[in-house]
C-alpha cells in the first residue's frame, strides 16, 4: 500500500488531527513527534498536488524529473524523459507507435493499480503557459517583496547603530540579524 492509493482520502480534518497528534507527541517523545512532522509534511504535498490543476501537477512532475544539479552528468537524460513528459501530457497519452491490444491485454493482467499507472492527464499547451506564468509572476512580486523587506530592514539596523546602539545588543535582535543574513543569501541566490 502506498499513500498515493488514498490520496483522495487525505483532507484538511486528517491534517489538523494529525497536527493535534504531533502536538501531544512532542510533550512525551520528541523523535516520533519528528517523524510524524515528517508525515505531515507528505500528506500535506499529496493534498495540494490532489487539489492542484493538471497544469500544475504536470509542473510538478517535470520539475521532479528535472532535479535541482543542473551540472549532474544525467541532466540531459533528466531534461528528455522531462520533454517526453510535457510531450505526453499536451497529447493526452496518446502516441503513434502504441499497439492498443498488447496494451489493453497487460493491462487486463495487471490491474486498474497498473491502468492509473499508465493513464496520462491531458493537458492544454496554452492552459500550462498560462498557469506558469502567473505562478512566475507570483514569485516575481514575492521576490520584490522579499528584497523591500530586506532594504527596510538594513535600514532599520543602520538607524539603530547610529542612534540606539544598545538595542542591538538583545538575544532578540541577534536572532533578528540572523534571520536578515539568512533573507539576504537566499535572495542573492535567487537573484
Amino acid at each position: 500500500m502506498t499513500i498515493a492509493q488514498f490520496a483522495e482520502e487525505i483532507d484538511d480534518e486528517l491534517l489538523y488531527l494529525l497536527q493535534a497528534r504531533i502536538e501531544a507527541t512532542e510533550k512525551v517523545n520528541e523523535g516520533a513527534a519528528d517523524q510524524l512532522r515528517e508525515l505531515w509534511g507528505v500528506l500535506r504535498t499529496v493534498q495540494q498536488r490532489v487539489a492542484a490543476t493538471p497544469a500544475m501537477r504536470l509542473l510538478d512532475d517535470v520539475l521532479d524529473l528535472l532535479g535541482d544539479d543542473m551540472s549532474a552528468v544525467g541532466y540531459s537524460m533528466r531534461r528528455l524523459e522531462a520533454q517526453a513528459r510535457m510531450r505526453e501530457a499536451f497529447t493526452g497519452g496518446l502516441s503513434e507507435d502504441v499497439d492498443i491490444f498488447a496494451a489493453a491485454a497487460a493491462l487486463a493482467d495487471a490491474g486498474p493499480a497498473a491502468a492509473e499507472e499508465l493513464s496520462s492527464e491531458a493537458v492544454s499547451p496554452t492552459d500550462f503557459l498560462q498557469e506558469v506564468m502567473a505562478l512566475m509572476e507570483e514569485a516575481g512580486e514575492q521576490q520584490t517583496a522579499l528584497a523591500q523587506a530586506i532594504e527596510r530592514a538594513d535600514k532599520e539596523i543602520s538607524f539603530l547603530r547610529a542612534h540606539k546602539p544598545e538595542a542591538l545588543e538583545s538575544e532578540a535582535a541577534a536572532a533578528q540579524r540572523k534571520a536578515l543574513t539568512a533573507a539576504r543569501r537566499n535572495f542573492a541566490s535567487r537573484a
